[in-house]
């Protein structure tokens, strides 16, 4: 802890700028570490320098954050945190439970007073040095969160540790802290966010009184959230909110009836529609078919078709030039004749390597297109198509 000390104070500061140097080699950088700062602190630079770079995928300010490498995986990045900062209310005082590096905490301290919890003392260090680094203002405390008296806060946020020593896990009860003791904690204070995986069930008994709702980031989905007390909105919703590159967050959302699938049409209609992650996880295909007058192409997959096309954040639009068997041969005549040299190549419930099917086309030409593959009528079909112009901003 002496180290990690060090490596976030003012006196490490240019020592990190040397460690993330790029225009030098990584050896000559590690080398010139250890003469300046010694063998135990040169890699803990050269680290952090590597994880700065990759943080920038999460966080703007990421060249003067600190982060472990599991912490940076399980931290939500920005905009999705500040999108979920909004619930809470300006000017109350709030708690981040499993606060991690602060990936929640930064955008939840815009709001309101925050108190940050972790019981590991690295990331609790790199968390507090973070809100500083953003100037925030934050109090972070290395302890067990069970024993914080939640009553003493307005809305607290929960982030549980989904590893265990099985693995990650989708299960709540193998989280920590696990289910039963986050539901002692909603009963001292039941106004809570909870972060869990996408896959992630709740129980039987939480579903009339909370909203779920499911949150992707350029199309894949990150997290859902259980919304609790005063924090739900919508008592008993399934929703999913698509937030773009530049942090636009989008909502669709339905009540949570019992999941029906849509109906399937043959021959397909001109435009197929695939729905986002966070609609898939959500299970609201069957309710975005509804929304917009759309059939599926086959029992329950998660490709919608209809004649007219949709433009929304909650699906990507495409519409449909030929449907082919999938047939290889057939395949790499049609893109030969067609000039097809860049192809996405996309696929539900069939079991094709798209890597290596890509190979297998040896591809040329000078036009582009999208080949999806999907059962149709019992067998696989190779629809090729282009992705729809956004009819909202023609």
């Amino acid at each position: 802890m002496e180290d990690l000390a060090w490596l976030v104070s003012p006196e490490a500061a240019p020592w990190l700028e040397q460690a993330g140097d790029a225009t030098v080699s990584l050896h000559t950088r590690i080398e010139r570490l250890r003469r300046s700062v010694g063998a135990a602190r040169a890699p803990l630079l050269t680290r952090q320098a590597e994880l700065r770079v990759r943080g920038l995928r999460k966080f703007s300010a990421a060249a003067n954050m600190f982060f472990t490498q599991r912490s940076l995986e399980q931290a939500t990045d920005q905009h999705t945190a500040a999108h979920k900062a909004e619930r809470f209310q300006p000017g109350r005082r709030i708690a981040d439970l499993c606060c991690g590096i602060g990936g929640d905490l930064l955008s939840l301290a815009r709001q309101g007073s925050v108190c940050g919890v972790d019981n590991d003392e690295t990331v609790a260090l790199f968390a507090s040095a973070n809100a500083r680094a953003l100037g925030v203002d934050a109090n972070i405390l290395s302890a067990d969160v069970s024993t914080i008296p939640l009553a003493d806060f307005d809305a607290w946020h929960l982030d549980p540790d989904r590893r265990s020593e099985k693995g990650r896990s989708t299960n709540p009860r193998w989280h920590n802290p696990p289910i039963e003791a986050v539901e002692k904690m909603l009963a001292e204070n039941p106004h809570a966010a909870i972060k869990l995986a996408p896959a992630a069930d709740i129980p039987v008994a939480w579903r009339a009184s909370c909203e779920r709702e499911w949150i992707s980031r350029q199309g894949e989905c990150k997290q859902q959230v259980v919304w609790r007390g005063g924090l739900a909105r919508r008592e008993g919703a399934r929703s999913a909110t698509m937030i773009s590159s530049q942090g636009k967050a989008t909502h669709f959302f339905a009540k949570d009836t019992e999941e029906t699938r849509p109906p399937v049409a043959f021959p397909l209609g001109r435009y197929l529609i695939e729905p986002d992650a966070a609609v898939i996880a959500a299970r609201l295909t069957a309710a975005i078919a509804t929304e917009f007058q759309l059939h599926a192409v086959a029992p329950g997959v998660a490709y919608l078709t209809g004649d007219a096309a949709v433009s929304h954040a909650a699906v990507c639009c495409f519409e449909i030039l030929d449907v082919l068997p999938f047939d290889i041969k057939q395949l790499k005549a049609y893109f030969k004749q067609h000039r097809i040299g860049r192809l996405e190549i996309k696929k539900r419930a069939v079991e094709e390597n798209p890597h290596t099917l890509r190979k297998r086309l040896k591809l040329k030409g000078e036009h582009s297109a999208v080949l999806l593959l999907t059962p149709l009528q019992g067998r696989t079909a190779a629809i090729i198509a282009r992705r729809a112009p956004d009819v909202a901003n023609a």
